[in-house]
């Protein structure tokens, strides 16, 4: 997904495919290089990160403690979003302006506080140490981790929170392919 739209190429192979069918539509989609390129890829926004990563993690706001629900908000906050707050009824500005180093402590924050809060499946925790990576890499959807993030959440892996955390904040996660 992305901000700007598919070249005239691109287009012309997806209008093609749509006179074929909704069938033959999903499968030029499927197989468009557009589609798959990282110059294409958006930055999650706060609140989409947030709730993705909570719902990956099977973490219910409703469920966090008062305090947690407080520090969760504060920490929206510091990123620039609120729930159902947003600037206008045109939502919050898309991109990466978020990704400020203000903003990293609260990114960082959130992602431990969610993950501290997480109900994983018991086969999280007796997954050994040197195949967590592979393991949060499904967990939270990200295609592959760069070289730099893998050895960073193999430094954590023994602390399966802050492993999550790292790896929730890792730029392979805060991009929406």
């Amino acid at each position: 997904m992305s901000v700007t739209p598919p070249g005239p190429a691109a287009l012309a192979r997806l209008h093609q495919a749509y006179t074929r069918g909704i069938a033959s539509l999903l499968d030029a989609i499927v197989s468009e290089p557009a589609f798959r390129d990282e110059a294409n890829s958006l930055v999650k926004q706060p609140v989409e990160w947030a709730a993705g990563l909570m719902r990956a993690l099977a973490v219910r706001p409703s469920e966090l403690e008062d305090r947690q629900a407080r520090r969760l908000l504060a920490n929206l906050r510091g990123m620039g979003q609120l729930p159902f707050l947003p600037p206008s009824v045109g939502g919050w500005p898309s991109g990466g302006g978020w990704l400020t180093t203000a903003a990293a402590l609260a990114r960082v924050q959130t992602a431990r506080l969610i993950a501290e809060r997480a109900t994983l499946p018991s086969d999280a925790v007796k997954t050994p140490i040197r195949q967590r990576v592979e393991y949060l890499r499904r967990l939270l959807g990200v295609d592959h981790f760069s070289t730099r993030s893998a050895d960073a959440i193999s430094q954590v892996a023994d602390r399966l929170p802050t492993a999550i955390a790292v790896a929730a904040c890792s730029p392979e996660y805060l991009v929406s392919g």
